[in-house]
């Protein structure tokens, strides 16, 4: 799926999702074109980040719950 699909499905900016991309929390493969292209579990990862974005729980902490989100 392309960016706009998890950002559509979980209310979080392209801009967002290409920070997580940045700092690890979020991969992509890039397509022949140079699009990115997000597996299945892409919206499950931006919502639980999203999640660890709370009051409390910086993102920072969610690069250490990362693998279990695979």
């Amino acid at each position: 799926m392309q960016i706009g699909e998890p950002a559509q499905c979980t209310g979080a900016s392209r801009r967002s999702i290409r920070h997580y991309e940045q700092q690890g929390l979020l991969e992509a493969q890039h397509t022949d074109r140079g699009r990115r292209s997000h597996d299945e579990h892409a919206v499950h990862r931006v919502l639980n980040v999203r999640d660890c974005s709370e009051p409390g729980c910086g993102w920072r902490a969610s690069v250490r719950w990362r693998p279990a989100w695979t």
